[in-house]
């Protein structure tokens, strides 16, 4: 059983569109999801936070992130990438893993849903 939140199913989608404009994104995304899903688990262990405040730090975890690994990746840069997205989809996993899901089987559907998607995408914008 999946819980679907809006936020889980709009951050996909817009991760798609900045990855066919740029695929070094994707792995800017995948370490700031990674860092913001470890800073949410460490502070759910560490202290009371929870609700509104541990998204809140997802999405200031994921800003920072993604805006330091672009800047390094991409030194000539003349716009900073800021994403949030990494934050929201790191919440939402966070989420389906408290309430009991395999971490395995949320990764699983959401690598699925964004390959999908990508296809698609790929299609359309290249026609």
């Amino acid at each position: 059983r999946f819980r679907i939140s809006p936020g889980g199913v709009l951050a996909t989608p817009f991760l798609v569109l900045y990855t066919l404009e740029d695929p070094s994104l994707f792995v800017i995304f995948i370490l700031a999801f990674i860092a913001s899903l470890y800073s949410i688990d460490l502070f759910v262990k560490r202290y009371l936070v929870y609700g509104r405040r541990l998204f809140y730090l997802a999405l200031i975890v994921s800003l920072i992130i993604s805006a330091a690994l672009y800047m390094i990746l991409n030194p000539k840069f003349s716009t900073i990438f800021f994403s949030i997205i990494a934050g929201i989809i790191a919440y939402n996993s966070h989420k389906e893993l408290m309430g009991g899901a395999h971490y395995m089987k949320i990764t699983g559907v959401w690598f699925g849903e964004f390959v999908i998607i990508y296809i698609l995408g790929f299609i359309i914008y290249n026609i």
